[in-house]
Formats: structure tokens, C-alpha cells, sequence
């Protein structure tokens, strides 16, 4: 691995080694040398195009670097420490990875080398910044000397430029082996008067392009043809090293360049665990960036951006620097702000995330037995889709108890924040909201007695049988057998079973709306009542006390489930086939054969519903069974 040193060359930085290399892949060795055979065009005497990969791809590599050496620094100085007197005692390697600089936003009780995200960033992203000419003319070259060597040429695409909403360079892209690349121009311009729009731009050197940029992290460069990185600002190693997130330029100007930078900075703070430079932090509370962000950015944008912010490792982090710099109401406007109360209904979603967030993290260290996951479920913990939709929906928690008018429709403000002010999927919209609506039902149930009942229920040593199907074959009371009646459980006479089924029922309701999110929005509801507590002022230990209550009350409503046999465990739980996924034994058509006069519409649903109810509350029912109860129940249609 290279060692890097620092050389001073005419006032800029450039970072090598011996041999003047980064420690490059074999797919990147390949793409770079396919680059530079490229670069000298196809035609003799053509002048050479200097290439430099820009940007991530650069930090990455480099930040990785630095990781390195540094676990290698700590796992030395543990062996030295390992060699001291007893009496020393030193934090746990992985612990001291977090400086006072990268230590993370949230909780004294998160554990601070607890990482969510399962799956480490790898660089795949490659921007090329040339010197002589445009990307799509690049682009065009690299395709001549493709069909020159008898290759096949490869497909361009061009984002071209929109310098009203900050979009000032037009980008070819190209999909390279494993690499999506993007080829543009080195960048130069000049501003008329206040505008931030460009009034002049031209090629410009790679030194004008670095200032342009928009963090210092981002703005080096690793030159292709010398095979040095160059960091032309002076200052991108060092804030790469001391964990800063800084503009190149002066950073109120640079954010009105482009507002939407100061969303990236956010973002890299929380990604990388940096903090923002007091400079940058004044500037993104200034009042022109907000309108300029709100006025020049897409909602688009604006978006992307918020979901790659819950993506990095430190989602509360970044909400909380959003809400610190006062960007939360023109990130996520609402329409009744006066009904929201704004400020206090940001910072409420800001502490239910920091406790779903917090409580995620312990489950990593200690799994709760209901995180497992079983059949086609995942681990709640590994499911990054999942997971980032839980983000939201803590975020946005108080926004989904106010309800509005859109249209012919009520919706909620959370709803209408994630469609109209982040332009998410409909389909992301609408399991944030099944998962909000599932944390509340699951504290209806709590506050209902829900866990006094899950309790009686394991003592009471309830059991439901299952085959090697997972599916219900009858029900025991200790080593009692509980008949099966035609009106239901509340005929059977056992008051124990009685109470069990109708919180079978209860429970199965709410996982039959949530399905594979009901994990989701049981942390959710566990999260927000744990954020509750801050409210009571307690003393540490007391706190303390309250939190491990309330986790024991939703482990306990958990057991009862499982006993239960509600959800999708796996062969270790007992069942394969989760409550969501039950079917009526009978259709539509074989209930009209047994009550004859049912009449269409509203009244065949109430039935197939009643059908569905007994069959949760009647484990082993068979059709007969069925049959019976509904003769019992809707005599009228006989």
C-alpha cells in the first residue's frame, strides 16, 4: 500500500508515494489504462487530453487509505498496551475508531462502532474532468478508438446543462465495464454583478475547477497521466484527516452557486461522521441560502438528497444538523404550519428517530428473539429498505397525526410532505404510512392492557399446534386440549383461552395491515414512548428503569405473539406461514352456496371478514367448521 507524503508544488498539494499510485483495483487499473489509450484520439498528432478522475471516487480511495493506517496505529498501540502493567486499562480498539471530531450526533447510550448499514461504500461512481475538450465530445473519442480496436463502441447518455437550478455542466455517461462514468469538462466562470448564474464559461484548469467545487473533501483530483493525487485547494487532505466538512471558497457564495450543497454537506457529515467548519455552518443558517434553496432546487433534488442523508450511517445526525441550522422547514414544508407548530414538531421527530436509532443499535450487539426474521422476512437490522422507511416514518411521525384535505381526500402531513416536498414513490409513501399506522395500533394495544394480557397468556402456558406446514392444528391450555366450537373461542367456556383468542385477534389485525413492515412499526411505537420519557425528567437511573420497563413490555407482547403463532418465524419458531398470509377457506362463490341469499356488494365482505376472524380465533377449524359458524352467524342470508 503506498505510503502518502505531502510535497509542496507551487503552492498546491500533491500526494504520492514511491511509486506515485493510489492502491488501485484490476477493474480500475483497466478502466484507467482504456481512458488513456483513448485519450490520445484516434487521429496522428492529435493533442493529448490530460484526464483526472474528481471528486468521491478520490475521497474514497483516500479515506480508506487513512482507515487503514489508522487501525493499524490502534492495533499496534493495543499490543503495546496489552504488554503494560494491570493496573492500565484502555478502551476497546473499535471504540477509539471516534475521535472528538467524528463522534457520532446521538445518544451518550448509542455505541459508537455500531454501523446499521450492512454494506460498506464501494466506489463505482468515476467522474472524469478533462482539459481540452467537452464530455460528449470525449465520449465520442473514446467510442472512435473502441471501433478502431475492433470493439464494440457503448451507448452514451447526456445530462445536459440547466443553469437555473444550478446545473451548470453538461455530463456524458458511460457504462464501462463495471463503472458508470461521467465525463465533463474542467470549469470556469464568471458572475455579472449579484447573479449566481454563470454570465461567462469555458474550459478552465484543473486548479479553477477544484475551487469551484463543492466541499473541500471533493474538490482533489487524481491525475491519470502522472498518477498523483492532487489537492489543488491546500486544504482537502487536511479536512479529509481532521474529520471537516468545508467550501472550497468562501461558503456563502459557494452555496449560492449551488444551494443544493449545503443539503451535501449535511449528508457527508452524517455519512462520514465529520462536522461542518463554523464558517460553513454560519452560512447555511443565512436566510439568502434557504430562499435560494427553496427557489432554485428541485423538490426532486431536495429529495434525493433527504433519502441518501437516511441511508449513511448516521441518519439522526443529519436531521439534527437540518434541524440545528434551521433548514427543516424549507426541507419539509408543510401546508398547515400554524396547526403543526413547526419547530417543536421537527424536534419531536428528531428525538423518536434518535430512540429508533439508539434501540436498532443495542439489537445489533444483543438481538431481541422477535428481531429474528424467518421465511421471506429479513432481519430488521439488514434490511436497508426497510430500515431507511423506519427513518422516515420516525422522522415524520408527528406530521402523520395531523390530517389534511387533498383533493377529494384526507391524507396526513406526513403523507403530502414525502409526495410533494420529497417526490417519493407512491409505494414508499404509502408503507411509511402503514408503518406509522401500525406503531399506533400496537400502542392501542399497550395502552389497552395488551401486555398484562400477553403475560397472562405465557403463564397461563397457551399453546397453538401447527403442522409441518405452519398451519394450525388446534389449541392447548397446559396439556388440556381446547375443543373447537362452531360459534368460536368464547363458547369454549375457558376464560384463558377466551382472552387469548380475542388478543390473537386484536394483534393479527395489526399485523395483517402492516405484513413483512409490522417489525418497523414496532420499533416505532417502542421508540416513541421510550422518547416520552425525556419529558419526565427523570434521574439517569430511574430513566434507566422506565426504558428497560417498556422494552420488557414489548418483549413480552412479542413472546405472546409467537406463542400465538402469528408471524413468520421459521422452523425455530414453530411457523412458517405469518397471520398475513391466511386465506379464507371458502370463496366468495362457495359462501353464496351455503347462505343462498346473501346479496352482492357490502354484505360479502362482512362475511369473508367474520370467516377470517374465526379462522384466527379457531385454530384447526376445518371447512365444516366454518360452514357452521357462518350459518350461526348471518341466519338472515340462510
Amino acid at each position: 500500500m503506498p505510503n502518502i507524503t505531502s510535497n509542496s508544488v507551487g503552492g498546491t498539494m500533491v500526494f504520492s508515494d514511491s511509486n506515485s499510485q493510489l492502491d488501485l483495483t484490476l477493474p480500475e487499473k483497466k478502466l484507467f489504462q482504456l481512458l488513456l489509450a483513448s485519450s490520445y484520439g484516434v487521429d496522428e498528432g492529435e493533442e493529448r487530453n490530460t484526464l483526472r478522475v474528481a471528486g468521491g471516487w478520490v475521497r474514497d480511495k483516500l479515506l480508506a487509505k487513512e482507515k487503514d493506517l489508522l487501525m493499524a496505529k490502534l492495533d499496534s498501540e493495543e499490543n503495546a498496551s496489552s504488554t503494560s502493567s494491570s493496573s492500565s486499562t484502555s478502551a476497546p480498539p473499535l471504540n477509539r475508531l471516534t475521535s472528538k471530531q467524528q463522534r457520532p450526533s446521538i445518544s451518550p447510550r448509542r455505541r459508537s462502532w455500531v454501523n446499521l448499514n450492512t454494506q460498506a461504500p464501494s466506489p463505482v461512481d468515476i467522474d472524469i474532468a478533462l482539459d481540452k475538450m467537452m464530455g460528449l465530445s470525449f465520449a465520442h473519442m473514446l467510442n472512435a478508438f473502441l471501433t478502431k480496436n475492433n470493439e464494440k463502441s457503448i451507448s452514451v447518455g447526456v445530462v445536459g446543462r440547466n443553469p437555473e437550478k444550478s446545473k451548470h455542466l453538461e455530463t456524458a455517461t458511460m457504462r464501462v465495464g463495471d463503472f458508470w462514468v461521467d465525463f465533463v469538462n474542467l470549469r470556469a466562470e464568471s458572475y455579472a454583478g449579484d447573479s449566481r448564474i454563470p454570465e461567462d464559461m469555458r474550459i478552465g484548469t484543473a486548479r479553477e475547477d477544484a475551487f469551484r467545487r463543492d466541499l473541500t473533501i471533493n474538490s482533489m483530483f487524481f491525475n491519470l497521466c502522472t498518477n498523483t493525487v492532487e489537492d489543488l485547494t491546500g486544504r482537502g487532505m487536511r479536512d479529509l484527516r481532521n474529520g471537516v466538512i468545508m467550501t472550497p471558497l468562501e461558503p456563502r457564495e459557494t452555496l449560492e452557486d449551488d444551494p443544493l450543497r449545503v443539503l451535501r454537506a449535511v449528508r457527508f457529515a452524517a455519512r462520514l461522521r465529520f462536522v461542518l467548519d463554523d464558517r460553513l455552518r454560519e452560512a447555511a443558517r443565512d436566510e439568502r441560502v434557504r430562499t435560494a434553496l427553496r427557489e432554485k432546487v428541485s423538490r426532486e433534488r431536495i429529495g434525493a438528497e433527504v433519502d441518501l442523508m437516511l441511508r449513511t450511517p448516521d441518519p439522526v445526525g443529519a436531521m439534527r444538523l437540518i434541524n440545528n441550522l434551521n433548514l427543516a422547514p424549507t426541507v419539509f414544508p408543510v401546508s398547515a404550519g400554524e396547526v403543526w407548530g413547526a419547530k417543536d414538531g421537527y424536534k419531536k421527530g428528531e428525538e423518536i428517530l434518535a430512540k429508533a436509532h439508539e434501540f436498532l443499535c443495542d439489537c445489533k450487539v444483543q438481538m431481541p428473539f422477535w428481531c429474528k426474521g424467518g421465511g421471506e422476512e429479513r432481519l430488521l437490522i439488514k434490511d436497508d429498505d426497510i430500515r431507511r422507511l423506519l427513518w422516515y416514518a420516525a422522522y415524520l411521525t408527528p406530521m402523520g397525526r395531523i390530517f389534511t384535505t387533498k383533493g377529494k381526500r384526507s391524507t396526513t402531513l406526513a403523507e403530502e410532505t414525502m409526495l410533494d416536498a420529497l417526490k417519493r414513490p407512491k409505494r414508499e409513501v404509502r408503507d411509511v404510512a402503514v408503518i406509522q399506522e401500525c406503531s399506533d395500533a400496537f400502542n392501542r394495544c399497550i395502552e389497552e392492557g395488551g401486555d398484562i394480557s400477553s403475560s397472562a397468556i405465557l403463564y397461563g402456558e397457551v399453546e397453538i399446534n401447527t403442522d409441518e406446514n405452519g398451519m394450525a392444528t388446534g389449541g392447548m391450555i397446559g396439556q388440556v386440549k381446547v375443543p373447537i366450537e362452531p360459534l368460536g373461542p368464547s363458547s369454549s367456556g375457558d376464560p384463558i383461552w377466551s382472552h387469548a383468542m380475542s388478543l390473537r385477534l386484536q394483534l393479527a389485525k395489526i399485523l395483517r395491515s402492516a405484513g413483512p413492515l409490522w417489525r418497523a412499526g414496532f420499533v416505532l411505537c417502542l421508540s416513541e414512548r421510550i422518547s416520552q420519557l425525556d419529558g419526565l425528567m427523570l434521574e439517569p437511573e430511574d430513566y434507566e428503569k422506565e426504558r428497560e420497563a417498556e422494552v420488557e413490555r414489548f418483549n413480552t407482547v412479542a413472546a405472546a405473539m409467537i406463542t400465538l403463532k402469528l408471524f413468520g418465524g421459521g422452523e425455530e419458531l414453530g411457523i412458517v406461514r405469518p397471520v398475513w398470509d391466511l386465506v379464507p377457506l371458502m370463496d366468495g362463490n362457495e359462501v353464496k352456496g351455503v347462505l343462498k341469499n346473501l346479496p352482492r356488494g357490502p354484505e360479502v365482505r362482512e362475511v369473508m371478514d367474520k370467516q377470517l376472524e374465526f379462522l384466527i380465533t379457531t385454530p384447526g377449524a376445518k371447512r365444516r367448521d366454518v360452514e357452521e359458524h357462518l350459518m350461526c352467524k348471518f341466519k338472515q342470508f340462510l
